[in-house]
């Protein structure tokens, strides 16, 4: 009968076969003090070393990630307002000379891509330059006016981070307004953003009475109806008005269609989200919430 043979006909198991002094080919893989010990293994199978890391550490890692592409984004930003100074004696801010960036940034690439087209206009391009110009200082001031009012009311963040968002998207708007050049549509943006930010302070007044609206209170009565309906009746209006801005946004240059369309889709998700905490709240009747329907 022939003999089994084991691993140690191999030399034995995983690294088993590579001795100190007889396999003179490998005498480096000895340097590895995490699997190998003095007297033989530390822990068997173990080749790869992890470096754990605490959730928190991730998150404030995360955080801060997140600034520095922000800062980079500012600071990209600049360089394109600088850069299409700089080409205003060309044609048309260099129609060779691609302009990029994101958010509100796109409006420079909407002046570059209408003036290079030969859209008539009343207006010089050094004076659309300085127009720019003062349309990111503008969504720069409101950005930091809203992380201000985020700030004070550190207790409500999560529920009015959406309504922060939109306001900066409305003040964007609000901004369009000597930027399009084009047959008073800017004037037209401008007009319905104005409405929009009226609606942005009721509706945050209405949401605010339903995240005050005590747990006791709510057991017994339900939900806030009132406030409830104001927010239905704001977002109806809104709706109008966001079907108002796809309309004229058709009337403008490519890359200020784009823009428009970024703010349009923030607005209808606040929309949407609006929509549904007034359901909810008029759902939520309490024990004897159908005394008082």
């Amino acid at each position: 009968m022939k003999k089994r043979r084991g691993a140690g006909n191999r030399g034995g198991r995983g690294m088993a076969g590579t001795g100190r002094k007889a396999d003179v080919k490998k005498p480096s893989i000895w340097k590895n003090k995490k699997y190998f010990g003095v007297h033989g293994f530390k822990k068997k199978n173990i080749k790869l070393k992890i470096n754990p890391i605490n959730l928190i550490t991730l998150e404030e890692k995360t955080d801060k990630l997140l600034i520095q592409e922000k800062n980079k984004s500012t600071t990209q930003a600049g360089k394109n307002i600088t850069s299409a100074k700089e080409n205003k004696s060309g044609n048309a801010f260099g129609r060779d000379k691609n302009i990029t960036g994101q958010g509100p940034v796109q409006a420079v690439v909407a002046v570059n891509t209408s003036l290079s087209k030969g859209n008539p206009s009343n207006k010089s391009i050094e004076s659309r330059v300085n127009v720019l110009e003062k349309l990111q200082e503008k969504i720069s001031a409101e950005e930091i006016r809203v992380k201000n009012e985020t700030n004070n009311n550190r207790d409500k963040t999560k529920e009015f981070k959406n309504q922060n968002v939109v306001r900066e998207r409305v003040m964007s708007l609000l901004a369009l307004k000597n930027a399009t050049g084009d047959k008073g549509i800017g004037q037209q943006i401008s007009e319905i953003a104005i409405h929009l930010s009226n609606s942005i302070n009721k509706t945050q007044k209405a949401e605010e009475k339903i995240m005050d609206r005590g747990g006791l209170e709510r057991f017994f009565f339900g939900g806030d109806e009132q406030a409830a309906a104001e927010i239905e009746q704001q977002v109806e209006q809104n709706r109008a008005r966001i079907s108002q801005l796809k309309e004229l946004r058709k009337s403008t240059g490519l890359e200020i269609n784009l823009f428009i369309e970024e703010q349009i889709q923030e607005l209808e998700l606040e929309q949407n989200r609006l929509s549904g905490l007034a359901q909810r709240e008029k759902e939520s009747k309490g024990i004897f919430g159908w005394l008082f329907k």
